[in-house]
């Protein structure tokens, strides 16, 4: 209605906006988004644009947040804005922005039913009116205007547009009866139907054209369908969608009668069936080829999975990256469809809602690329926040608003990194926009971009900038299709979608059920029809349904799980796709293993038999081979007479030959000589030559061209070419003086002939220069003497052919060393000559020597050959006579394997057959078991085969986990590397390492983690943590090279960037794959593996991580952990022990390894050899043994077969030692396991203690550290059993000192309690009933239902204790007892300590346990002090004493990275004492109070700290918790720090606070321990000499001592609560210190003869020092009262007592005053405090009642043995039913006023009496409404939240639920709270409705002391 209003402004005067509120819109957003309409004016004055006005309409806004104070601060802004016409500028604070011109309009739903409302302040702002729903009549013309305008008799025909009109009143009547039914819960909040739905139903209908709707029936099964998507569609359950399909029958039955007999109920209707139309060539340009869009109804099923089928296979074609293989069963068809008919509707948005593996994105993307729709999804990164996702959005905007097609955004729940994303998508389904989502700038881009897509669409609008925005925004808006994809569990999904109203509101919802077994029964057709399983079609057909049950089942188990140890666990259908790949994988390698093995077992024992007729035939062969030996040797010596004779020829000639090699040498050596000589002279003239050579080639034909020509050539040139003429040895001219030059005529004309020649430049390059004689030389002499003859002057003259004149004088040169090289050139010629004569007497002799050595050659190779032959035969016997007898050997030595293996192979096929079923088994092992402890492992196990064995599938009889996907040798090798050899940590290993997804394991005690470190440690192992600043380049890194990576430490959200990895979406390019991660695309390498561990003990993950992941629960088992300790007891106490027994399991593990791969490696050889042929030709007797492959041919083989079975006979013996070696080892260790059993019973209960405060954790490895210690500390002695209990003991203590100084006051004598009732339950000390009854006691009974009371003066909690106490067999005469001897047990009871005093009737002989079960149902305030003495009789005195915190000690311990934690509580403050400790050991420490902002400072302080080597102290870490995280990184990675270096924290217990940094520091607390002996301890202990030795006034030491058990005094009253301080205040040692301080002070100014001013001191402690602390005026008087009588003049006197037996120490020494402390009392009476001795049984009483209700919640949650079968949860519900039907009804608010209003309603009284009944009310539905919701929590139907938890837990411990405590009033147990509400409603009911009572019950007041003050008014 307003935005039909606001459309009629004229936009040229009037604007208008309109926004939505959330729950999480906050003021500092919606003042942007005010602050974004408008513009600056004048000054500070801001107005719409072009001085219009607006109008900005909210809606919803009362959806924002109220705070914990009331107040909705989001709409004081609006408020602010309409009351002061502006607000302050967020900019300049301080500078008040006036707003002009602008008027607001507001819609909210009505509130109440939990939903807030407006403030008062801001509503009268207003104008309200009530908008009322419209009349049926009013819907009824709506809607048929609408229906019957589409529906005219111009677009259909008459009989369906008359029809039409029926469908009006029809629609309404079932969403009305659908609203009136369908109510909204807990469970189905999004039950709202409102007139949305109604518009949704009829823009469905009105999609339908005439062609596909020609009748009424058509439009009836139309209205059908739109009625069922938008209505049903959103149901929960069966039921709720049965109701509806019968609802709309019998509706339609009876307002439409006949008619409605052709309405069918599950017709569908698409719009993607038809096909794109074939061109043809007549299109326009602007055609699009694209399939219409026509809505109708669908043929069959068959046709539209055919359809999609199709559609699906061009989205693989078409979509990088993505490759969807979907199983269209009928629920996925149906979803498709119903996804596509949402995204066919302009501005179509669904919310898909489902568990993670539903297929909810994986239909929609196809649903998308049908509609034609590109589709978008978000991808996170570490940085990813609001303004990444506003950025995505403006990209989606920009598609949307000018792209032609539509857009989907799939949105996950995965994707809400931040909840704020939420308020814009909410915007965005609400308004459609976004406020100032677009920059001014970007703005005027858009517009301008659609100003020619508007001219198209609507040519008359005119392109104003708003008129272009308004076309953006409606046109981003119509093609925009939002897709959330949510899912159910957990409390997130309804308090997102209550926070968010527009998720609801603003989409069609679509609710994915759980998988039907027909379901799951097509998927796993689908992937197994074609698979290859040997068994019969009927079997294979059983096992497609029994996988649909397993998975069914498992469900179920999960639930089974959850209400016995309240953890949670999922299967989605991805674990179902999950569970058929891994079969299809794990029995295809089963079935190749065993197919394999038959065959080289079946080839094996072939080759065996052949090798016995191989044996049999090696004899005949031997015979024949004797007699051939014999032959040969006569042969043999008959020729080698012959070759002797021919040897000696030769070797004569060999003589001769050797006489003239060795002339042919001797001369070869003296030409080699010479040569070396002459070559050597030669070199010296080498340079010249080369020069030479190189001025010929610098001469080319065209320079001596360019000479020739010249008619006068230079003088020089003419020279040159003489002396070229000379070397030729060409004619010259007859010798003529030149006078011009002074010098000879040359001979030019002969130089031109010489020039002439075209090979003249060859004639000098081949020039024969050893033809140059001295004549030459002579000749040559006057013109190398010639002044200008040289290079230079050549050079300048004629260029290039300067060269020649120096190639002149290099033959010159060379001629002067070739003289002396031509007589040496000579002689080398003549020895030459000789040794050639020598060369041929040579050969000459060889040839003879040949033609003898040839005739040698003859006859050696005839003996050669008969000796061969002879060596053939008599190696061919030897070898015979050795293969025989090897051979029988051999078959002989392996008849055990011939046995053995025909045995296996007659089991082969039976073993194939039950291979199904064995296989079926261990892959739902692998799939499902991981989160299950053992019970539940072996019961899904044996519901599996009990399954098979119905179904009658073939399986194993007893199929063993462990010994079926693993060996012994594998085992053993994870049991050295770390891994418990239990048989469930055993079964965890055989998962992480074979299960199909990647682990992530839930390890609380990192054994897991250790483990794979050690597993992956050769493979260098990356690990890393999710936070960490290099998380994605490890993780990338890893990926692409193929490193195991481990993601330590995770929480219960893992990064998105890891979605696609563990989902194992690869992309395939070519041959490689690739994986995204976030954006970025990376190689995948095969070899990665990934581990993910987290050390939250029960981690809520949820379903989509269930799917992702192999979540293996790794906690430590008891049974576990004992034998884990037990070996590091026996490597201390009997290191050769341990030693021995490691290295025997190396020893068989490797031999065991050893043997397998022997056998294995024999199969291989067996089957590879090629079967033995023989041939009965005996002429073919000496081959047979040559042929390829024959067995005993295969000498690798024989070495094979012969090292197997001596390796088997050795490993056998080894093993047989091994054996026995085993037992008498494990002999010796079990003579320690009593130290191990202490150590297990020790962790698990330091564990339970994080259940008590979150912050007591400790971590595995700090256990182990305690434990080694024990070990190495605790006395030695050589006898055995006397060293066991000297390890326990000190064992027992020094875990007990560890622990306890990390817990606070009220929870260290809890532990102790409970450590010793632990320990003594493992020892059978006490019994399991005994333990229940002392921390219940009679809670549990109902006083009505059992014995009645036989005495008044037995209270009634005391009597529901003894008859509780009488089931115990000690005790089953108590009551009798009792009943018998009242006055006795009456007098006894009636005693001030009757712990200390004789029990009566013969019970005194009770030991101190039972004595303290009695006095437990007798006396609770007494249990106590009885179980002091119970303590100190079990496990010792000292462990009842306190234990004091020493911070040098603790210092002691630590190491630079090991920080030291303090718990901060109520007075305590560590830092005094850590600096004073600092300064002692002359270390400096420096500190930063942590908070916002101080993280920058931390970050220094450290880096400095670490360096320079001083302590840093980071205070109030609980306000810096991110830091924290930051921190844990900072130790990790911290390299070399300063041995000095060390980190102290302080903090506050927070939920938040990370483990991890828990687990790896020491912990402690700092308050004053309980007792005036602690209390002087932890002051003295603390106090150094220095203070005692300051003052020499012999007054100080006792007034230090005075102060000092005063500090003790006014820190101890607290625990007395209001009896002790009316306001507990903060004293801590700051105070004691600072008194001590200024009475050191007094006493050295005071003036003796004076003396001391005791009223100052007095004044300075009761008034400034403690006093001013104190600000309750009774406490101040309190306080001053102490302060008058301990500090006065007798306070020096030997008589002076605080109390009686307290007395003042004084001593000079420290030392002696913790002597003489240690000697007082550890118990007190209250007296000493100043109070009276009855405060002490309330402390008691309180105290021990809250230390047997801690006990009591740290107990496991799981059913108790009640013996009736019932769990936790019947109990539970059949107690809350119990309490509902007694609970009295909510008093009528008008009734009471009636009431009140006859009784005087101003009379006091009844003004209280009204106060009380509100009370009271309150109490009642809190009451009422939580045992409901509990009740429905229980059967599934709504979520249950903690506080039901809580509830749930409380209730089945009879204690009173928390938030029922913090409504009305505190009680023992629930029983009596219970009780004590029905009397107090009693009491009002009966005052209010009859009459005022005679007497009062005055403790059954809320405010007593209010009907006294209303009693005296």
């Amino acid at each position: 209605m307003i935005k039909g209003y606001m459309s009629k402004y004229d936009p040229e005067n009037h604007l208008n906006k309109s926004f939505n509120f959330s729950s999480a819109s906050t003021p500092n957003m919606v003042q942007r988004v005010f602050e974004s309409y408008v513009e600056k004016r004048v000054g500070t004055t801001y107005g719409p644009a072009g001085g219009k006005k607006m109008t900005v309409f909210i809606d919803d806004i009362n959806m924002p947040a109220i705070n914990e104070w009331g107040d909705q601060i989001t709409n004081e802004i609006v408020r602010q804005l309409m009351e002061y016409r502006g607000f302050y500028s967020l900019d300049k604070p301080g500078h008040f922005s006036t707003i002009q011109d602008i008027q607001l309009l507001a819609a909210m739903i009505h509130p109440g039913g939990g939903r807030n409302d407006i403030p008062p302040r801001l509503k009268r702002q207003f104008n309200i009116f009530n908008c009322t729903l419209p009349s049926d009549r009013s819907l009824d013309t709506i809607f048929r205007a609408i229906g019957c305008g589409y529906f005219s008799e111009e677009r259909f025909s008459k009989e369906v547009a008359d029809f039409l009109g029926k469908l009006v009143p029809l629609t309404r009547i079932v969403w009305q009866q659908t609203k009136a039914k369908m109510l909204p819960t807990p469970a189905k909040f999004h039950y709202v139907f409102n007139l949305r739905d109604l518009s949704r139903i009829w823009e469905g209908i009105l999609r339908i054209e005439r062609a596909e709707c020609k009748t009424p029936g058509t439009l009836l099964k139309l209205w059908g369908h739109e009625c069922t998507r938008v209505i049903s569609d959103r149901f929960v359950n069966a039921d709720d969608k049965d109701w509806f399909k019968k609802t709309l029958q019998e509706t339609g039955e009876k307002l439409l009668g006949d008619d409605f007999m052709s309405y069918e109920a599950d017709a569908y209707f698409v719009n993607f069936l038809r096909e794109a139309p074939d061109p043809t060539g007549d299109e326009p340009e602007d055609f699009i080829f694209e399939a219409p869009k026509t809505y109708e109804q669908i043929p069959s099923y068959e046709a539209v999975t055919s359809k999609v089928h199709e559609n699906m296979t061009q989205f693989n074609e078409s979509i990088r990256g993505m490759n969807l293989d979907l199983v269209f069963f009928d629920d996925a068809l149906v979803h498709l469809m119903r996804i596509s008919r949402i995204l066919g509707v302009s501005r179509g948005n669904a919310m898909l809602v489902g568990v993670g593996g539903s297929g909810k994105q994986s239909l929609t993307r196809l649903a998308s690329f049908i509609a034609g729709y590109s589709f978008f999804q978000i991808v996170l990164t570490r940085i990813y926040n609001v303004a990444s996702l506003l950025d995505d959005i403006k990209k989606l905007y920009r598609e949307a608003g000018t792209g032609s097609k539509g857009v989907t955004f799939i949105f996950t729940d995965n994707e809400i990194k931040d909840e704020s994303f939420l308020e814009y998508i909410n915007n965005v389904l609400s308004v459609g926009e976004i406020a100032n989502l677009f920059p001014k700038d970007e703005l005027d881009e858009i517009t301008t971009s659609v100003i020619p897509l508007m001219k198209k669409e609507d040519p008359k609008c005119p392109p104003t900038p708003d008129n272009l925005y308004n076309f953006f925004i409606t046109r981003a808006r119509n093609n925009i299709h939002i897709v959330l994809c949510f899912s159910p569990v957990g409390e997130k999904f309804r308090s997102r979608a209550l926070k968010f109203p527009a998720l609801i509101s603003g989409c069609t919802i679509n609710w994915f059920s759980r998988w039907p077994r027909d379901a799951l029964c097509a998927v796993s057709r689908h992937f197994l029809k074609s698979y290859d399983i040997v068994c019969a079609s009927d079997v294979k057909e059983q096992l497609i349904n029994t996988m649909a049950e397993i998975q069914d089942g498992i469900n179920d188990t999960s639930n089974d799980y959850y209400d016995r140890y309240r953890r949670r666990i999922y299967v989605t259908p991805k674990s179902f796709l999950s569970f058929i790949s891994g079969y299809k994988k794990i029995y295809k390698q089963r079935l190749d293993e065993i197919n394999n093995l038959a065959f080289r077992m079946s080839n094996g024992l072939s080759k065996l038999v052949d090798a016995a007729a191989q044996v049999d035939e090696l004899r005949k062969v031997l015979v024949e081979n004797q007699a051939e030996i014999k032959i040969k040797n006569v042969q043999v010596e008959k020729i080698l007479v012959t070759v002797e004779d021919k040897k000696k020829e030769a070797e004569l000639i060999k003589e001769t030959v050797q006489k003239s090699k060795d002339e042919a040498e001797a001369l070869l050596k003296i030409i080699s000589q010479e040569k070396a000589i002459s070559e050597d002279k030669l070199k010296a003239a080498e340079p010249a030559l080369l020069a030479a050579e190189s001025a010929l080639q610098t001469i080319k034909a065209a320079d001596i061209s360019t000479v020739r020509k010249l008619g006068k050539p230079p003088y020089l040139i003419s020279l040159i070419m003489d002396c070229v003429l000379i070397l030729f040895g060409r004619k010259l001219e007859p010798v003529k003086p030149d006078p011009e030059h002074k010098f000879l005529t040359p001979s030019w004309s002969e130089a031109l002939k010489v020039m002439a020649d075209t090979r003249f430049l060859y004639h000098l390059r081949d020039f024969q220069k050893d033809n140059i004689n001295g004549e030459i030389i002579d000749l040559m002499r006057p013109y190398l003497n010639y002044p200008l003859y040289n290079y230079e002057a050549a050079k300048q003259a004629c260029g290039n052919v300067a060269g020649l004149l120096q190639w002149t004088i290099a033959m010159t040169e060379f001629y002067k060393v070739n003289k002396d090289v031509l007589p040496l050139k000579a002689n080398l010629a003549i020895q030459q000559s000789k040794h050639e004569r020598a060369n041929n007497n040579l050969v000459a002799a060889q040839q003879v020597l040949a033609a003898k050595d040839e005739a040698l050659r003859v006859v050696q190779l005839e003996f050669d050959a008969v000796m061969t032959e002879y060596q053939q035969v008599v190696d061919l016997a030897n070898a015979c006579q050795s293969k025989m007898d090897t051979a029988s050997a051999l078959i002989e030595g392996l008849s055990g394997e011939r046995v053995r293996w025909t045995n296996q192979l007659s089991t082969f096929k039976s073993e194939t057959e039950r291979l199904i079923g064995d296989v079926l088994i261990l892959t739902g092992f692998l799939s499902y078991c991981g989160p299950f402890n053992q019970e539940f492992r072996v019961l899904t196990q044996k519901r599996w085969f009990n399954l098979l064995r119905t179904k009658k599938i073939p399986v194993s009889a007893d199929v063993n986990i462990v010994d079926s996907l693993s060996d012994t040798a594998m085992t053993g090798e994870w049991n050295l590397q770390g891994l418990p050899n239990d048989e469930l940590s055993i079964q965890n290993g055989i998962i992480v390492t074979q299960a199909t997804r990647y682990p992530l394991l839930i390890d609380p005690q990192l054994q897991g983690k250790a483990w794979i470190k050690n597993k992956e440690q050769e493979f260098q192992l990356q690990t890393t943590l999710l936070t960490h600043k290099y998380f994605r380049n490890y993780l990338e890194d890893c990926v692409s090279i193929g490193r195991p990576l481990l993601i330590e430490d995770v929480a219960e959200e893992l990064d998105p960037v890891l979605d696609n990895l563990l989902e194992k979406n690869f992309i395939k390019i070519g041959n490689s794959w690739k994986v995204k991660l976030g954006d970025k695309e990376v190689d995948i390498n095969h070899q990665f593996r990934l581990y993910i561990t987290t050390k939250l003990p029960n981690p809520s993950y949820t379903p989509e991580i269930f799917a992702k992941t192999s979540i293996i629960d790794f906690t430590v088992t008891m049974k576990g952990l004992e034998d884990q300790l037990l070996g590091r007891v026996i490597m201390t106490e009997k290191r050769e022990l341990e030693t021995e027994r490691m290295q025997l399991i190396t020893d068989v593990t490797t031999n065991k390894r050893k043997i397998k791969e022997l056998e294995a490696n024999l199969l291989h050889k067996l089957t590879t050899v090629q079967s033995y042929g023989s041939n009965n030709n005996a002429g073919d007797c000496l081959v047979l043994f040559y042929i390829k492959g024959s067995l005993i041919e295969d000498v690798e083989l024989m070495s094979v077969l012969n090292t197997t079975r001596k390796t088997a006979s050795d490993v056998t013996r080894k093993l047989n030692i091994a054996r026995s070696t085993e037992i008498e080892i494990n002999a010796a260790r079990e003579e320690f396991r009593p130290v191990a059993t202490r150590g297990s019973v020790l962790y698990f209960l330091i564990c339970d203690m994080a259940h008590v405060n979150c912050m007591y954790q400790t971590s595995l490895v700090q256990f182990l550290e305690r434990f080694d210690i024990s070990l190495t500390r605790s006395e030695k002695t050589p006898i055995n059993a006397r060293r066991i209990n000297f390890i326990i003991e000190y064992l027992t203590y020094e875990v007990f000192r560890y622990k306890a100084r990390g817990l606070y006051e009220n929870h260290k004598y809890m532990f102790v309690l409970l450590m010793t009732l632990k320990i003594d339950l493992e020892r059978g000390a006490i019994t399991y009933e005994e333990f229940q009854y002392l921390i219940k006691g009679g809670a549990a009974l109902d006083l009505n239902t059992v014995k009645p009371k036989p005495f008044k003066w037995i209270t009634d909690m005391t009597w529901l204790n003894l008859i509780a106490l009488s089931s115990l067999h000690s005790f089953q005469y108590v009551v009798k007892s009792v009943e018998a001897n009242e006055k006795t047990w009456k007098y006894w009871h009636d005693r001030e300590t009757p712990e200390e005093e004789i029990i009566p009737d013969g019970f005194n002989s009770l030991d101190t346990f039972r004595r303290m079960l009695l006095i437990r149902a007798w006396c609770i305030d007494r249990t106590l002090s009885q179980s002091r003495k119970y303590i100190s009789h079990s496990l010792g005195a000292k462990y009842a004493e306190p234990v004091i915190t020493l911070l040098d000690v603790m210092h002691g311990e630590s190491r630079a990275n090991t920080p030291m934690i303090c718990f901060l509580s109520m007075g305590s403050d560590p830092t005094p004492s850590i600096n004073q400790l600092a300064k002692k050991i002359e270390v400096s420490c420096r500190s930063i109070s942590m908070g916002q902002g101080q993280e920058v400072h931390a970050r220094r302080l450290l880096l400095t700290a670490k360096t320079e080597g001083y302590w840093a102290l980071l205070q109030n870490c609980h306000l810096g918790l991110d830091y924290m995280n930051e921190l844990i990184d900072f130790i990790l990675e911290m390299e070399s720090p300063h041995d000095n270096f060390r980190i102290w924290i302080t903090t506050e217990p927070h939920n938040d606070f990370p483990i991890s940094l828990l687990q790896m520091s020491i912990k402690f607390t700092y308050e004053p321990p309980q007792g005036i002996r602690a209390g002087l301890l932890a002051t003295y202990s603390g106090m150094n000499q220095d203070m005692l030795d300051q003052c020499d006034a012999a007054q100080y030491i006792p007034l230090v001592y005075t102060i000092s058990f005063l500090h003790t005094i006014v820190q101890e009253r607290r625990k007395y609560g209001p009896l002790g301080w009316n306001i507990p205040y903060e004293f801590n040692s700051a105070d004691w210190l600072a008194s001590c301080i200024f009475v050191n002070n007094h006493l050295n100014d005071y003036d003796p003869k004076r003396g001391i001013s005791w009223q100052t001191i007095r004044y300075m402690i009761g008034e400034v020092q403690y006093g001013g602390r104190v600000t309750d005026d009774y406490d101040k008087r309190l306080l001053n009262t102490f302060t008058k009588v301990w500090f006065t003049e007798s306070l020096f006197t030997e008589n002076f007592l605080f109390h009686t037996g307290y007395g003042v120490l004084n001593f000079k020494q420290v030392t002696d005053y913790m002597s003489a402390i240690e000697e007082m009392e550890p118990i007190d009476p209250p007296q000493v405090y100043g109070l009276h001795r009855n405060a002490d049984i309330t402390y008691q009483s309180r105290t021990t009642q809250e230390i047997l209700d801690i006990i009591i919640s740290v107990q496991p949650k799981e059913s108790g043995g009640t013996g009736t079968g019932e769990t936790r949860e019947m109990i539970v519900s059949r107690q809350a039913k119990d309490m509902l039907n007694k609970l009295p009804p909510a008093y009528d608010p008008f009734d009471v006023k009636a009431r009140l209003q006859i009784m005087g309603i101003t009379q006091p009284m009844n003004i209280f009496l009204k106060q009380e009944i509100d009370r009271m009310q309150v109490v009642i539905r809190l009451v009422r409404s939580m045992l409901k919701d509990l009740l429905l929590a229980i059967d599934g139907v709504i979520i249950m939240n903690e506080q039901l938890k809580d509830a749930l837990d409380n209730i089945y411990d009879a204690r009173i639920p928390k938030v029922w405590r913090l409504r009305s009033w505190e009680s023992s147990t629930l029983g009596f709270w219970f009780t004590e509400l029905l009397e107090r409603n009693q009491q009002f009911s009966s005052w209010i409705f009859q009459s005022r009572p005679a007497k009062f019950w005055m403790t059954g007041f809320f405010n007593p002391q209010g009907d006294k003050n209303h009693k005296k008014s």
